[in-house]
């Protein structure tokens, strides 16, 4: 991009739309050079009934997003060139800069929560999701208040490097402390956004960044206008504030009406209280089959779950196992963890390893069930095929993900 519109402006000695130009040409060729490498060995199927509401539900809350924050600059540019003239302008313009370089960062800390969470709501594992939230808001509001110390540290600097003199550089050293507040809680945000979006409460999704990035930014910005730009920056953090109070006010009413979910992630804490769990590891050789199947067997007996059906679930691990083993390039290599959980009506069996994408479950389904001699061998996972509300499998940052809802 900066290639490109550099080369139109010297070259071709034009000017602010080479800039406009440079990007659009830009974007394009990088867009089309992802699709080639992502396109590379893959066969494409287009699918029998193409899941649109289910991507654009999903999609909704970045989407939306988007709008509110293209509604927000405009309304934010009308009020600085209100209150400020073209300084205040100038200087809205570098912290919206700054913002995208934020942004980055919070995005790339969200997306790696995201697909995780979902994995996990999934697994009903409720634990893993806390401990995978806890760290994601640890460090991640560690490395944003990083940044955000660092503009604070450099203003001076960074406003130069943008060419802001003067009361220009002044204004920016003033508002780069209003930003740096507004950053950390932008992150919180963002990350309830995803939270709350992966584990399928969509409203919630959609309601924080309407009100972070719209309602109570620009709202406030135009009533604390009366007192100047410093009334304008203070908005920032505000809203941000004002976002996550709103949030926890809906969050209490929630679970006015349904007790057992917990705050702020609202999970379902009656899977604690009344369900009963196994997780382990093993090595990925043979021999954990039987080790795994036994450990498994023995806690359906101490769960007192039916002797039949206690047996064929600690065959079909054993079989998974013997099958991931065997089939997925994990041998010696990685450990397979393995997770059973027992609730009043429903079983939740999972299997996660790394390695060459393998998918148990189906690799049965296409390679043994229709073979009359191989099957003869594999009854548990009959049962598991056979009996199985949900079956899902899942690939996540090279890690297999087999899930089992009985």
């Amino acid at each position: 991009v900066v290639t490109i519109g550099a080369c139109l402006v010297l070259v071709r000695c034009m000017g602010i739309e080479a800039i406009a130009l440079g990007q659009a040409i830009g974007i394009g060729v990088a867009a089309i050079a992802a699709l080639a490498m992502l396109m590379r060995g893959l066969k494409f199927h287009w699918p029998e009934k193409m899941p649109i509401k289910e991507i654009a539900v999903a999609g909704s809350p970045l989407g939306m997003s988007r709008l509110y924050v293209l509604l927000a600059t405009l309304g934010m540019n009308i009020l600085f060139l209100t209150v400020g003239s073209s300084m205040a302008l100038a200087v809205f313009g570098v912290v919206c800069t700054l913002h995208r370089f934020v942004s980055s960062i919070v995005a790339g800390i969200t997306q790696t929560l995201v697909p995780l969470v979902g994995v996990f709501s999934g697994e009903r594992d409720n634990t893993s999701i806390r401990q995978i939230t806890r760290i994601s808001f640890s460090w991640g509001g560690i490395a944003t208040a990083a940044v955000a110390a660092l503009f604070v540290a450099l203003g001076g600097q960074l406003g130069a490097l943008f060419g802001l003199k003067g009361e220009s550089l002044g204004g920016f050293q003033s508002a780069i402390y209003f930003y740096a507040g507004y950053a950390v809680l932008y992150l919180c945000t963002s990350l309830f956004t995803g939270y709350y979006n992966a584990t399928g409460r969509i409203l919630l999704a959609n309601l924080i960044p309407l009100m972070q990035e719209l309602v109570m930014l620009v709202g406030p910005a135009y009533l604390l206008a009366r007192i100047g730009l410093p009334g304008v920056w203070t908005a920032y953090p505000l809203s941000g504030a004002l976002t996550i109070g709103a949030l926890f006010v809906v969050l209490m009413f929630i679970k006015r009406h349904k007790p057992s979910l917990s705050l702020p992630l609202l999970l379902n804490s009656e899977l604690e209280e009344q369900g009963k769990y196994v997780s382990f590891s093993v090595p990925a050789v043979p021999e954990s089959a039987s080790e795994a199947s036994a450990r498994i067997a023995a806690f359906c007996e101490e769960a007192q779950m039916p002797m039949k059906q206690g047996m064929q679930i600690s065959m079909a691990i054993e079989e998974i196992i013997t099958l991931i083993v065997n089939e997925s390039g994990t041998q010696g290599r990685y450990d397979i963890s393995v997770r059973l959980l027992i609730l009043p009506g429903t079983i939740v069996l999972r299997f996660r390893n790394a390695g060459k994408k393998f998918d148990p479950i189906e690799y049965y389904k296409r390679n043994i069930m229709g073979d009359f001699e191989k099957s003869l061998s594999i009854i548990g996972m009959k049962y598991v095929a056979k009996s199985a509300e949900v079956i899902y499998y899942r690939e996540t940052f090279g890690v297999n993900n087999t899930v089992i809802i009985l």
